[in-house]
């Protein structure tokens, strides 16, 4: 036990072959490569500030039941006043029925009691889709 680690006198320092950790590395890298699979996503195409402003709406943008909330306490469908209970039979004889999105944008400070109602009532008509927007400034 006298013998703990002998050093050579002629070699002063430790060396590491790194061949063998390269061709390991290069290994990995050929097995990723080989197994990776490329996804090629679908997407909606997004129209250009210049395009949008010449394309007409499309069947999916036109049956959009938009309803806008106005600070005043409004409840606007197309710029047109209506009322809370009239949202049911706008979502209802909208073209897509049922299935159309219903949109209710709310203005600047449009009361929330109000914005509940009338989600409230596009829910009894059954839309499927129901979105809430605000949007800062007047009407």
């Amino acid at each position: 036990m006298a013998r703990r680690f002998q050093q050579d006198e002629n070699d002063g320092e430790t060396k590491v072959d790194m061949s063998p950790l390269i061709d390991c590395v290069f290994i990995l890298l050929i097995f990723f490569i080989v197994t990776t699979t490329f996804v090629d996503e679908k997407g909606k195409q997004m129209p250009t500030p210049d395009s949008a402003a010449a394309a007409e709406p499309t069947d999916e943008e036109s049956t959009v039941v938009m309803l806008e909330i106005t600070e005043r306490g409004e409840v606007l469908h197309e710029g047109q006043a209506v009322g809370v209970g009239s949202v049911q039979t706008l979502i209802q004889n909208s073209p897509k029925g049922r299935r159309s999105p219903v949109v209710i944008q709310a203005v600047g400070d449009a009361r929330v009691g109000l914005l509940m109602r009338v989600k409230e009532e596009a829910e009894r008509s059954g839309a499927e889709t129901i979105s809430v927007t605000h949007r800062h400034g007047g009407s």
